[in-house]
């Protein structure tokens, strides 16, 4: 079993849940020693930016696409979220990943060092919950999601995060999640 996952103590079956920090070094694994050293560079090139935005697309279930894909791009947070997206909308087409070209323009921002691009492969035909050969994959959803409400009831979450997981847990249980 990797390093980076632990057992949940109070489970019949072994399931596992990683903390923040523990998905944080999950991803950081993922890096090629080359990448983390461009990260590294990049945030030293940043040394007055104590606040950042991480900005997300997901290109997933595309059947013309031999995989998934999660982008990810950071970026200092020195303006207001709106001026940022009129950059993007100014620079890059509305939907990118579906662009056979890209203008010189476009090249230039994607190229700029104010960003740092992380992009993320997966299999297609991934588990999302598996503890790995004949495990019920629906069961260990389940069971997520019930140690997730607990946890978030136990650190004093917001009523409405409360509220929003309990429908989840009963949509799960309802509709065969």
């Amino acid at each position: 079993m990797p390093h980076s996952l632990r057992r949940a103590a109070d489970s019949k079956t072994e399931t596992y849940i990683n903390t923040p920090t523990q998905i944080a070094q999950i991803l950081l694994e993922c890096f090629d020693k080359s990448a983390l050293a461009l990260f590294r560079r990049y945030l030293d090139h940043h040394p007055q930016v104590r606040k950042w935005i991480i900005a997300a697309d997901f290109a997933l279930h595309d059947k013309d696409r031999p995989l998934d894909c999660f982008a990810f791009t950071i970026l200092p947070y020195d303006a207001w979220p709106a001026e940022i997206e009129k950059d993007v909308a100014q620079a890059l087409p509305k939907d990118l990943k579906k662009s056979k070209a890209l203008d010189e323009a476009g090249v230039d921002w994607l190229r700029d060092r104010r960003r740092f691009h992380v992009m993320i492969t997966v299999n297609k035909d991934r588990m999302p919950f598996s503890n790995g050969p004949g495990t019920d994959p629906l069961a260990i959803a389940r069971e997520h999601i019930d140690k997730t409400l607990a946890q978030a009831a136990a650190v004093g979450s917001p009523d409405e995060t409360i509220k929003r997981l309990r429908k989840l847990k009963s949509e799960a249980r309802a509709q065969g999640l």
